[in-house]
């Protein structure tokens, strides 16, 4: 039996340790140590009280026992001493918080007898194995559905294949298009030998045809011969009849599906309807005609400036949730895109314009916001109901705010509001039970929002705080760091290779910044009204 010495075992338990903690195989292919061996050393550790996770996930991710020993360890310590010790850990002040207080939840909770456990532990397997098996179902039908979105899809982009059976010479742009069908649908998550029963082409053909695109073919058909003269086709008199037909003041307003069964009431045939549509289109009179919406084309980008506070507002609503399953809370922030400071927040029971309308006009009042003023606030939102709805348009044109809305589906243009949902959601404190009550959603929230404001430094402005940047104290703070750091490379000149570090804020922020080439498009804004 192999012995190791007392420096290979502190430094197996150094790995394990906090900040490193490798894994248990990680430090057995570094070091040759079988994994057995790791796994006693590691156990014999825990009930020393050594903290050794020996895992690489989040510290939340860590087994009870090393929780506690965290719990244990930093028991006496004061705020400086916790303080280092998180530090050297990879942990945070927060997180020990919240074990300590878990541990003393679950003390304070009654012990359950074997049997209680044991039949809880029956049940907890039970449940595992029916969320295993309706995880497998719902990934079935997932996969099912995108198919059948795929085909759907692919059925709207017939290049002319649909029904035309076998024998037909395909032209070679019939050829690609079938095949970009094909590979946009396998894509969506449809198999390849469905999609070509859809297009009633051969799997093997299909096949063929990418194997002919290869390299420097052009797809063609590689078979001698030419197209046949069809002898049954439209004579040029009938191709001019049916144009004349088409023109004359009974059928003007016609669609050839109606042209055509009124001329066979009268005992007249000249062609199928779609005959008629394609000598119409031929002679360029197939266009879209009434009063229904055409397609759309893209949305124009929405590219808006700021280049001081209350210029540019961004808001959106994020969900909170409860302890209630499928019941949420809503959480509005309002933030300026200028100085990142939230403006406004709320946390309501429901997502309602109404809430918004309300919410906005206190921001507006805070800032001493009014109608007429010589640069209108702009407000930026996404594309939601609430967002979208009457009752805050009306509410914007009272107090003289622009409204501008991102592209659908497209979140990078609301980057601001997204940016701070990022930092709710991923905060140290942020709860990690769902809340209780809506008066516990407004607690935290509002404690939140006096952090983010007051105490955050934020990055993207030079690391000072959203409310000094909002107040205009940030570049008095910004000129007394350039100061600063000038002394310190005059003291040491050799410690800088190149200037010190620049404090000058932005002067202007941007939602989509424009090319050199592009002005800023007044399409994008729209007057509430």
């Amino acid at each position: 039996m192999r012995r190791y010495s007392e420096a290979v075992k502190a430094d197996v338990r150094r790995r394990m340790s906090p900040p490193h903690r490798q894994s248990v195989a990680q430090i057995s292919a570094e070091l040759g140590i079988h994994v057995i061996t790791l796994y006693k050393w590691r156990k014999a550790w825990r009930l020393q009280g050594e903290v050794v996770p020996a895992t690489q996930k989040d510290p939340e991710g860590w087994g009870p026992a090393d929780k506690f020993t965290v719990v244990l360890e930093t028991a006496g310590l004061n705020a400086t001493e916790l303080g280092g010790y998180c530090r050297e850990r990879g942990l945070f002040p927060e997180q020990v918080d919240r074990w300590r207080q878990a541990a003393q939840d679950a003390n304070a909770q009654p012990l359950l007898t074997m049997a209680d456990q044991k039949d809880l532990q029956k049940r907890h397997q039970e449940d595992q194995r029916e969320i295993k098996r309706l995880q497998q179902e719902l990934r079935r039908k997932d996969k099912a559905l995108a198919e059948a979105a795929a085909l759907l899809i692919a059925s709207k982009k017939d290049p002319g294949l649909l029904g035309r059976g076998r024998g037909g010479l395909t032209a070679a742009a019939d050829r690609r298009k079938a095949l970009e069908i094909l590979d946009a649908a396998m894509a969506a998550g449809a198999r390849a030998r469905e999609v070509a029963a859809l297009l009633s082409v051969g799997l093997t053909t299909l096949q063929r045809w990418r194997r002919q695109f290869v390299g420097d073919g052009g797809g063609l058909d590689g078979r001698k011969g030419s197209r046949r003269l069809v002898s049954h086709r439209l004579s040029d008199e009938e191709r001019q009849r049916i144009l004349l037909t088409c023109n004359q003041s009974e059928f003007a307003a016609l669609p050839p599906g109606q042209i055509v069964p009124i001329l066979a009431d009268r005992g007249i045939y000249i062609g199928s309807e779609r005959s008629f549509y394609r000598v119409l289109h031929d002679h360029g009179q197939a266009h879209r005609r009434g009063r229904a919406r055409p397609p759309q084309g893209p949305r124009p980008v929405p590219r808006l400036e700021a280049r001081g506070p209350n210029q540019v507002w961004s808001w959106d609503i994020t969900y909170l949730p409860t302890s209630v399953r499928g019941v949420w809370l809503y959480l509005y922030l309002v933030i300026d895109v200028w100085s990142r400071k939230v403006v406004a927040w709320d946390v309501a029971e429901r997502e309602e314009a109404q809430i918004a309308a309300d919410l906005v006009s206190r921001a507006c009042l805070r800032e001493r916001i009014s109608k007429g003023r010589p640069q209108p606030l702009i407000l930026h939102a996404d594309n939601g109901n609430a967002m979208r709805a009457a009752t805050l348009e009306s509410r914007l044109e009272e107090l003289g705010v622009l409204r501008s809305f991102s592209r659908p589906r497209v979140s990078n243009d609301n980057p601001y509001s997204e940016s701070l949902f990022r930092t709710v959601k991923y905060r140290p404190d942020y709860p990690r039970r769902p809340f209780r009550s809506q008066e516990e959603a407004c607690s935290w929230a509002c404690a939140f929002v006096a952090w983010y404001n007051h105490r955050h430094r934020h990055s993207s402005i030079r690391f000072v705080t959203p409310d000094q940047r909002h107040s205009g104290q940030a570049v008095e703070l910004c000129r007394h760091r350039a100061r600063l750091y000038e002394q310190a490379r005059q003291r040491h000149p050799r410690r800088w290779s190149r200037g010190t570090r620049c404090w000058r804020q932005p002067k202007v922020v941007w939602i989509n910044p424009p090319r050199p080439e592009n002005a800023i498009d007044p399409a994008t804004l729209v007057m509430a009204a």
